[in-house]
């Protein structure tokens, strides 16, 4: 399969269920980084917390789960 060709499954997760997107790795990049900075929402590649500060096209393409989730809130 050629680099270009290549989609990256993406769960955006929030309260009333999920949206599963099909993405090549720069539009899932592109999302990712809107949902984590305008929304709040966690990045879980593979199961494992990502920022986006330090995650690539690269991750994307080679990941099999990309998640976003809502950030959960501690306290009392």
């Amino acid at each position: 399969m050629k680099k270009q060709d290549k989609k990256v499954t993406l769960k955006v997760v929030n309260e009333t269920g999920h949206t599963t997107l099909q993405l090549s790795p720069q539009e899932a990049l592109n999302r990712v980084k809107t949902e984590t900075q305008e929304n709040g929402k966690w990045c879980y590649v593979d199961g494992n917390f990502k920022s986006f500060d330090t995650l690539t096209e690269t991750d994307l393409a080679s990941a099999n789960e990309v998640v976003l989730v809502s950030a959960l809130l501690g306290g009392s």
